[in-house]
């Protein structure tokens, strides 16, 4: 009799448990992007929310709603949302977090105290800083192909690094990760618009085929400390993710004579970065290899030597682009994005110890680098001689 009743009691707690915390969809806002800045000494957060209201149910309706509170403390501005909202926000489905660039000049450490803290929060949204927009502006900006735009920044992003190398997909975790790491500093992908944000939230901006306002990745923003101090811009960002071993595919374009440019495409790219032994020097080693996909110039790619130049020359352009980007970064920003510290710390910790003692500006400035560059292009022939020949023999 007593198995029997311990066996009853066994089932029970696979029939009549469920979720403590369990809610129906109707009561939660289901929450798609967060953007945080600052008005004078309040926290101002703005949210993105799914409007899952039925569209035959209340009639159209905006596919997202945007609300907006401020406060003492992010916590604090967070859960005044409810006074209009008339459900509380979920946010383990957020897609993207948008760092005002004015907040990310004062600093960003409260925000992601916040976010690390708060257990509701998955770690695994896009964080990117807005450039020359506002937060909101960016949210409330309706974009096509996609119905919220969270989603469309996002796979923007995606898409790009994939496809040429300016942005870096940055989760909150990651980004977490980087800024508690003491050996580098951190760096953000902006977004930035186009346009007059107040046609950009109406539905009227949907309905060109060439669309008056757009939200559109930019380079990186970068950090010294857990304060914005600049930005990279498209070629420099690129050259960031070269020397990082970001880069998945890229184009590199360049002039090659009076009013003549030549494009080559990047399929494969490999970085190492090595600390030269008794020297504050760093030597960036960069294997690619590249396809031949547009050339405006007089050169005969049947012949190799025509295409040994061409590898110099796409060499040389590449390491202008890299050395501009690291003097930049060293020099003005004195912000360590690359990791140098974190490479310097696993070769020689003792020599490593004996920097930190320095400021980080007098660390960036005694830090010298060597940048070698070997880039293998795929021959093509010229398809217009091949076409013409067989036209000459025909």
């Amino acid at each position: 009799m007593k198995k029997l009743k311990f066996y009853f009691l066994f089932l029970s707690v696979f029939f009549f448990s469920g979720c403590y915390n369990y809610r129906e969809l109707n009561e939660i806002a289901i929450t798609s992007a967060i953007g945080v800045s600052k008005n004078g000494e309040n926290y101002v957060v703005t949210v993105q929310v799914i409007n899952t209201q039925k569209v035959e149910e209340r009639g159209e309706q905006p596919q997202f709603i945007i609300y907006k509170q401020e406060g003492k403390s992010l916590q604090y501005a967070f859960r005044k949302v409810i006074l209009e909202s008339p459900r509380r926000l979920f946010v383990n489905h957020n897609l993207l977090l948008i760092i005002d660039e004015n907040l990310a000049k004062e600093g960003i450490q409260d925000v992601l105290d916040l976010f690390a803290r708060d257990t509701e929060f998955r770690k695994q949204f896009i964080v990117v800083v807005s450039k020359n927009a506002s937060d909101e502006d960016i949210l409330e900006t309706q974009t096509p192909l996609e119905i919220l735009n969270a989603k469309s920044i996002r796979d923007s992003i995606s898409a790009d690094l994939n496809y040429l190398g300016v942005s870096k997909e940055i989760t909150l975790e990651l980004l977490l990760e980087n800024y508690l790491n003491d050996k580098e500093q951190i760096a953000l992908p902006t977004v930035r618009m186009t346009g007059n944000s107040e046609v950009g939230e109406q539905d009227e901006n949907l309905k060109n085929t060439n669309t008056e306002v757009r939200v559109i990745v930019d380079g990186f923003a970068v950090f010294k400390e857990d304060k914005l101090v600049g930005y990279l811009d498209l070629e420099q960002s690129i050259a960031s993710n070269y020397i990082n071993d970001e880069i998945k595919n890229s184009i590199i374009s360049y002039q090659c004579g009076e009013n003549k440019y030549s494009a080559i495409e990047i399929i494969k790219n490999k970085t190492e970065i090595k600390w030269i032994k008794n020297e504050p020097k760093f030597k960036i080693s960069i294997k690619a290899q590249g396809n031949i996909n547009e050339i405006h110039c007089e050169i005969d790619l049947t012949k190799e030597s025509e295409i040994k130049k061409l590898e110099k020359e796409v060499e040389q352009v590449l390491k202008e682009n890299i050395e501009t980007t690291l003097k930049l970064v060293k020099e003005e920003y004195h912000s360590d994005i690359f990791g140098f510290g974190e490479i310097l710390y696993k070769t020689n910790p003792k020599y490593f110890y004996e920097l930190k003692e320095k400021t980080n500006d007098e660390i960036m400035s005694s830090l010298d680098f060597e940048v070698d560059i070997d880039v293998q292009l795929l021959a093509k022939g010229n398809l217009v001689k091949v076409i013409e020949n067989e036209k000459q023999n025909q």
